[in-house]
């Protein structure tokens, strides 16, 4: 149990600072239009937290731990692709390409979850 309320303290001063990094980066810098992927790397690095974080915590079954973990590193995979094709299709402006992306995330979303052990 000890780990779960670890990961939830993480979880509060992490949305803290990306709160503060987002109004802070978007004041300084006037990036208002890009700053807002803060929030989606925000997701990103909380769901790797409960990934990490909750591995061996014996706050539920094993099979229940598994899922989690699946369920954790899923999502994250699923952030990080959002965020590259955001990141990519404002750098170049190639909308019309950078759809597949989501492509090669779904190509690469069976084999995370078959790795999670």
């Amino acid at each position: 149990m000890e780990q779960y309320e670890k990961y939830r303290e993480y979880k509060k001063a992490m949305w803290l600072i990306v709160v503060a990094l987002f109004f802070l980066i978007s004041f300084t810098t006037g990036a208002w239009r890009f700053s807002w992927l803060i929030f989606l790397v925000g997701a990103a690095v909380g769901q790797l937290l409960k990934a990490v974080l909750l591995q061996d915590d014996d706050y539920a079954q094993p099979e229940m731990r598994l899922e989690e973990r699946r369920r954790a590193w899923t999502s994250a995979l699923w952030l990080t692709v959002v965020i590259l094709y955001f990141v990519i299709s404002f750098a170049t402006g190639a909308w019309y390409v950078t759809w597949v992306i989501f492509l090669i995330g779904a190509a690469v979303n069976p084999i995370v979850r078959v790795n999670i052990k």
